[in-house]
């Protein structure tokens, strides 16, 4: 576990990061809380690309942000 690997007795761990800033690991009796930016994500029109690299002829939606996000029918 990150708390024990670094020694750390608090129940709180902050993290620097370069691109979205601080980031917190939260221990609690429930195990351990991750706090992640949420990036606000538009609908897009796919590049072609993106769908013939994932291997797929359509997507339900897609989304943009600073990744694409790709919904899909189902799970096959």
């Amino acid at each position: 576990m990150i708390f024990t690997a670094m020694g750390h007795a608090g129940d709180t761990i902050r993290f620097s990061t370069r691109f979205v800033g601080e980031l917190t690991v939260t221990r609690s009796d429930a195990g351990l809380t991750l706090d992640f930016p949420a990036w606000q994500a538009e609908p897009v029109t796919p590049p072609a690309l993106l769908l013939r690299c994932l291997g797929i002829d359509d997507a339900v939606e897609v989304r943009a942000a600073r990744d694409y996000l790709v919904v899909l029918e189902n799970q096959q």
